[in-house]
């Protein structure tokens, strides 16, 4: 029963709004470029019934081509976004490519349905604050970018780092405590963390460097026992 239910509300929501007279939750979406034909596609399949808008006829075009609703006009113009739907909206969404008039999209939406749920994409990182001030759940497209790009890309390994290849020396300082090491292997450990942090080094080294007492020990027997030497 819990496996039909939540088929029908993901696949078949609007069809079922429809059969039972139920008026779909209206989602209104500045721009109709790419990403907002996307997001348009997604949203419908939720049950949401979508608007696009966009003032340029060839991509009002194209969204319509591809089975979408959408409407030539101006995203800032009131009376137009009065007409179709927004003081009754559910959801409006901000994705044009000019900040300014998402902006002015999304302050009226909030001025005139103060329970409408706004998301936006900004442009210019510095216009970050005005967006979240409206109450929106702002998108920031370059700190975005860069995060993902970033991640893909990823830290360098110590490997990477330090040395290039095995026999390379290199020196290694703790407080007042300098030990030149040689590298002897480059180990993958098969997780890209360990491998980033991760450097092992003979015992006698490691007490110099953290200043710790003792030795080194040995044993061919039980520990205490006269087969155990320190070297």
């Amino acid at each position: 029963t819990v496996f039909m239910t939540v088929a029908v509300q993901s696949t078949y929501a609007d069809v079922v709004a429809r059969f039972l007279g139920v008026k779909a939750m209206r989602a209104l979406v500045a721009g109709a470029g790419a990403l907002a034909r996307r997001i348009a596609v997604q949203l419908e399949a939720d049950g949401y019934d979508v608007l696009l808008i966009d003032s340029d006829e060839e991509t009002v075009e194209l969204a319509k081509a591809e089975g979408l609703t959408a409407e030539l006009g101006d995203v800032t113009d009131v009376r137009f976004l009065n007409k179709h739907g927004a003081m009754d909206a559910k959801v409006a969404i901000a994705l044009t490519n000019r900040d300014q008039s998402n902006l002015l999209f999304i302050q009226y939406l909030q001025s005139v349905n103060p329970e409408v749920r706004l998301f936006v994409r900004v442009g210019q990182p510095g216009a970050v604050e005005a967006f979240k001030q409206t109450g929106a759940t702002v998108l920031s497209e370059v700190d975005t970018l860069a995060a993902a790009m970033s991640d893909l890309i990823g830290a360098p390994t110590l490997e990477q780092t330090l040395v290039s290849r095995v026999g390379d020396r290199m020196t290694v300082a703790t407080g007042g405590v300098t030990e030149v090491v040689r590298v002897t292997a480059l180990v993958d450990l098969g997780v890209r963390e360990l491998n980033r942090r991760s450097v092992y080094m003979p015992l006698r080294s490691v007490q110099s460097l953290v200043g710790l007492p003792g030795g080194a020990t040995t044993c061919a027997g039980p520990p205490g026992s006269a087969a155990c030497t320190t070297a």
